[in-house]
């Protein structure tokens, strides 16, 4: 039966049964393609809005995430339940300890088609095999695929076109092993249970949880980089898991209500949180003057004061550096020289200049959700915790390269910053009782600066 006269009798091969719980869209609809043999271009024909024309439009199952072209009517009618609701459903289990925007959720997927060999020999692929903090299947306990085994190219999941064969990569290799003349591989039910502790830790919590955690982070990047973010933060729903990581550090601060508190956080964004960071970074400041680089005082002095040394000493090219950083200085000799910054440019809503873009996205994410949202404290205490490990992170980075740079002399007047290898750390918020917001960091190895420093020399001394 060809697909026209499939729209007019509205029989298709199909059945609701055969779609698991945790199953991603693309695997569903690989399965319709595969059981009416219909390309994507005739998927497009057959369950895209009416109002929407395929020339110069995006195809309407080209975006897995946004559904905008889909005849929602006409999907449901054919798979006999609501394959965006139960995308939704599924998404929102995965992300809703995140702060994330709902149009934003999809960020937490990867772009490419990620999946386990044993299942999708079957036609099963799991929306939990595209989800960034799992490299590891949770039903086999195997490692995710991320290419085609045979031609070694990565398979699209977003933008589902790569092949016009279901479950075919372009080069003719096919993912689906387990085929019958009689039916299905999908038509036998398989019990597939979640094996991966800390996912089913995870998804019992989100599904069954007395209590409401949201979790912030800084750099969703760590989510891609750091394959134990999803333990990392386990450990901060489970108290006792916190006690044995003795590399997790807690502080926590209790939100207490008030008229002076609930004013409304956007109100501090002016000045307010600028000068908030600005005395932030002059008490860390003092602090490495007087440890760290108590010393070195006279080193610092005699670069700040263009002494004619044939040497620099690299404790003060790390921080004579660090300090033109942050503050915007745009001469070596201004630091620790009576400089100030202008504080009145309309673009600096925080006193660290390379972070002031990261701080005031971060900013602006918490100004939507709770408990930010309309507390000043809360607000400040959450971007305050968040600015010291910005600018100890910055400092610590310039002693890593203050050896090879500070015998060449050369001054360094703009260089790109990284958040690399910077410490892990996310804000926690949870109702248990009374109002808690938790500041959560674990320490990095290659952020612990004691290496470093005994490997600097110091020619002066």
């Amino acid at each position: 039966m060809s697909l026209s006269e499939r729209r007019v009798s509205g029989h298709y091969t199909w059945n609701k049964n055969w779609v698991d719980e945790y199953e991603s869209p693309w695997g569903i609809i690989e399965k319709f393609r595969y059981a009416n043999n219909v390309t994507w271009k005739e998927l497009n024909l057959l369950f895209q809005r009416k109002d929407v024309t395929t020339k110069g439009e995006r195809l309407m199952f080209s975006d897995l995430s946004s559904w905008k072209y889909v005849d929602e009517i006409a999907l449901e009618k054919v798979f006999g339940f609501s394959l965006i609701k139960h995308y939704s459903r599924l998404i929102l289990n995965l992300t809703r300890g995140f702060t994330v925007l709902p149009d934003l959720a999809h960020q937490y997927l990867r772009e490419n088609l990620s999946f386990c060999n044993i299942c999708i020999s079957y036609g099963y692929h799991s929306l939990f095999h595209q989800f960034i903090l799992l490299d590891t299947c949770p039903f086999h306990l195997c490692k995710l695929l991320y290419h085609c085994p045979s031609c070694n190219k990565k398979l699209e999941y977003y933008r589902s076109t790569f092949s016009e064969g279901p479950f075919q990569c372009n080069c003719g290799y096919s993912l689906l092993k387990h085929t019958t003349q009689t039916g299905f591989p999908w038509s036998i039910h398989i019990v597939r249970k979640i094996a991966l502790p800390d996912l089913k830790k995870w998804i019992e919590h989100k599904e069954g949880s007395k209590f409401l955690y949201t979790l912030y982070f800084f750099e969703p990047n760590f989510l891609k980089t750091d394959n134990q973010v999803l333990n990392k933060f386990i450990s901060v729903l489970d108290q006792r898991t916190q006690r044995l990581d003795e590399r997790h550090e807690v502080l926590s601060h209790r939100l207490i209500s008030s008229e002076k508190a609930d004013i409304g956080a956007k109100d501090i964004l002016g000045n307010e949180l600028y000068l908030e960071t600005r005395q932030i970074f002059k008490s860390i400041a003092r602090y490495y003057r007087n440890t760290i680089l108590f010393k070195h005082k006279k080193c610092i002095k005699r670069l700040v004061k263009m002494y004619p040394d044939n040497q620099i000493c690299p404790f003060a090219y790390a921080y004579v550096h660090w300090r033109m950083n942050i503050e915007g200085i745009p001469n070596y000799w201004q630091v620790d020289n009576s400089f100030r910054c202008n504080n009145s440019t309309m673009f600096d809503h925080f006193y660290s200049k390379p972070d002031n873009t990261s701080l005031f996205t971060l900013f602006m994410q918490w100004t939507k959700s709770p408990p930010f949202i309309n507390n000043k404290i809360a607000m400040k205490w959450g971007v305050n915790h968040v600015a010291v490990q910005l600018l100890t992170h910055h400092f610590n980075t310039w002693l890593k390269i203050a050896n090879k740079f500070a015998p060449q002399r050369g001054i360094i007047l703009t260089r790109e910053h990284s958040y690399k290898n910077m410490p892990f750390f996310t804000i926690s918020y949870s109702e248990n009782g009374y109002k808690q917001v938790g500041f959560h960091l674990w320490k990095s190895l290659e952020e612990d600066n004691r290496n470093t420093l005994t490997q600097l020399n110091c020619p002066f001394r």
